[in-house]
């Protein structure tokens, strides 16, 4: 899930890497309140 290699090729796009990123927003909010 996090290492450098992926299966058969697979590649995000750049597209792709954005749309995850915004999809993690809630997920790192969520545990910045929970640090606090």
């Amino acid at each position: 899930m996090f290492g450098a290699s992926s299966l058969a090729g697979f590649s995000l796009s750049e597209q792709d890497r954005h749309h995850g990123r915004y999809t993690l927003v809630n997920v790192v909010e969520c545990a910045r309140r929970c640090i606090e």
